[in-house]
């Protein structure tokens, strides 16, 4: 079969080159532009299929007029293979301002439009030229929601096949490995279909400017607004606001003393441990909110989607909302799904829990976000929530462009306003920087990044919840063949304490390290490198790409310390670290510090810690 694909690309500021105004915010002048590394994968996957099965590319993409460089190396990555490629530039003022939401719905407009028009041309119907793939980055590394490709799916009707790490097309089947960070499924669904590129799927499509330049300007059509629809777009169609970036100082103390021997550095190590409490085995708890009697069911709701096999993580989430739910006069609704042994009645009621929806048949995401949007309706909530997952984002957009409500996504704090709404801070630009957003819609959506809610408290007085079983009709769209999950992400995310490691530490070195993560009951954590090398599955990975962790105490060992990996244990209580470069980044992310070489560090650091844990 021949392939008509359409690929999603996005232009974002280089980060290396993101600079802070006097004023304290994100100042975006005379910064670089480049292609975002997900949708590089994207258009190059998209080139190899039409490479094997023949058709034609269109890349596709909303931005402003310097947007139209992303096209052309896009476009030049195609020709230089010899495939059929061409560009479609969403641009005009009125898309400045749009949120997730407007811009998978102006994607969607223009899709449909460049379909009408190629089959006018053709003589044919419109659903005869229908493109047989959607292809999109998993994510957009200056935003990191993730937000737009489900959103986009869910307005087009089709599966989407999330994280894509090997597939293959045969018989209008599209039979892929997707990688979930914390699990590895095997599917096949039948054409059309969406899919989104894992980071580590295929080489990622890069031309230098030469080569942009010897890209025919033919090959690119620019649609303005009046062309794709009456919208609205832009600002006054997304429904979400977003403040300004406010750069985030990860740095921490980073004291070291690289000319003291060893011993010495050691026991000065052992001294800020102890005086920051950081060998306790407490946990950060949330404060439970004392609870007299059952829950009344007469205020707002708030919904926290319970995903299976994250019941611990979802278990904190609920505390949140119960918390939030109480500043607003509400209740929390716990939502759980097939696969889910959270349990019911008292169970979820010792977490603050005032109504739980038992959803049944619902094994897929599409699913279970239609089974949470014929809810919704119904129920108006005050919010959503879910964890930023693969599962919870893709559930949450979906809801969320059905019921046309705005999405924070991968929030890291939640709150309520002076108003009575929703406000989230999140991390963007690779976690250099914070922004505040909320939502401009009754309902409000919001995914809340796995691992940094402190440890949820049970309440101490409580009621069991109302039980409401909802049943939904599955679509089987999407036939799951396997599905492995690594335990690991759960086990970092509960954690007091974790020992991270990096290149420093080869793999036959790691029994080395036994003495040491034995004594403080501390699982191995892992830079990109080391899990891109084999040398630890992909759920111990920490960092952007990766888990967010908040022990109590966080060991660095080996580690260079470079920003995408340092912003993952930035939750941490203490962190110290050890390295036998005194220069390295990572001692700007650490308390307190070691320099020498991590052999002989170790074994002093293991009879030093001995009997201050061993007597806890």
């Amino acid at each position: 079969m021949t392939l008509r694909i359409a690929t999603l690309v996005k232009q974002i500021p280089a980060l290396e080159e993101m600079r802070i105004g006097p004023d304290g915010r994100l100042d975006r002048s005379n910064c670089a532009l480049e292609m975002n590394p997900y949708c590089r994968r994207a258009v190059s996957a998209s080139v190899e299929a039409v490479r094997e099965h023949g058709g034609s590319v269109t890349v596709i993409t909303l931005g402003p007029p310097s947007a139209a460089d992303v096209l052309r190396e896009a476009i030049a990555w195609g020709m230089q293979r010899g495939v059929e490629i061409s560009g479609i530039h969403i641009v005009g003022p009125e898309f400045a301002g749009s949120d997730t939401l407007a811009t998978a719905r102006a994607l969607v407009a223009s899709m449909d439009t460049v379909l009408r028009s190629a089959a006018s041309a053709n003589g044919a119907a419109r659903s005869s030229m229908a493109f047989d793939i959607v292809i999109a980055g998993k994510n957009s590394v200056d935003s990191d929601t993730g937000q737009v490709p489900p959103a986009v799916a869910e307005l087009l009707d089709l599966p989407l096949l999330a994280g894509v790490r090997r597939w293959s097309i045969k018989n209008d089947e599209l039979h892929a490995h997707l990688e979930h960070g914390e699990s590895l499924v095997e599917v096949v669904v039948e054409l059309p279909a969406f899919i989104t590129t894992a980071e580590r799927l295929i080489e990622p499509a890069k031309v230098d400017p030469v080569g942009r330049a010897e890209v025919p300007e033919h090959l690119i059509t620019e649609l303005n607004a009046s062309q794709i629809g009456a919208g609205p777009w832009g600002d006054a169609g997304s429904l979400t606001w977003v403040g300004e970036p406010l750069a985030i100082d990860l740095t921490r103390k980073g004291e070291k003393n690289p000319e003291a021997p060893l011993e010495a550095q050691v026991l000065r190590a052992l001294e800020f441990l102890l005086q920051s409490n950081a060998l306790s085995d407490e946990a950060s708890i949330q404060k439970p909110q004392t609870v007299s009697g059952p829950v009344a069911l007469d205020g707002p709701s708030i919904a926290v989607l319970v995903e299976p096999g994250f019941e611990a993580q979802c278990r904190n989430l609920i505390a949140k909302a119960a918390n939030l739910a109480d500043q607003i006069d509400g209740y929390c609704t716990a939502i759980t799904f097939d696969g889910t042994p959270f349990g019911l009645g008292q169970a979820l009621g010792r977490w603050g829990v005032g109504q739980s929806i038992e959803v049944s048949n619902a094994l897929v995401e599409e699913d279970a976000a239609a089974a949470v949007i014929a809810w919704a309706l119904d129920a108006q909530p005050w919010a959503i929530l879910a964890l930023s997952t693969s599962w919870g984002r893709e559930v949450g957009a979906r809801a969320g462009a059905a019921l046309n409500a705005g999405m924070i996504g991968d929030a890291v704090s939640l709150a309520v306003s002076d108003e009575g709404r929703l406000i989230a801070t999140k991390s963007a630009l690779g976690g250099a920087f914070v922004v505040p957003i909320g939502c401009r819609s009754d309902i409000q959506i919001a995914t809340v990044r796995a691992g940094l809610l402190p440890s949820a408290s049970p309440r101490p007085l409580f009621s069991p919840p109302r039980n409401v079983h909802i049943g939904v009709a599955a679509r089987h769209r999407m036939k799951i063949l396997s599905r492995s999950r690594d335990e690991s992400i759960d086990l970092l995310a509960t954690s007091h304490r974790i020992v991270g490691i990096g290149q420093g530490v080869a793999p036959d070195e790691y029994p080395q390290l036994d003495a040491l993560t034995s004594l403080l009951g501390a699982p191995i954590g892992a830079t990109r490198k080391v899990t891109d090398a084999g040398w630890q599955p992909r759920g111990r990975q920490i960092g952007i790409t990766g888990s967010a962790v908040t022990p109590r105490l966080f060991i660095s060992i080996g580690a260079q310390g470079k920003l995408n990996h340092s912003v993952g244990f930035r939750g941490a209580g203490t962190v110290l670290a050890i390295n036998s470069d005194p220069s390295a980044a990572i001692f700007d992310y650490a308390d307190i510090g070691i320099v020498g070489d991590w052999r002989e560090v170790v074994p002093l650091l293991v009879e030093a810690l001995r009997p201050h844990v061993e007597s806890d």
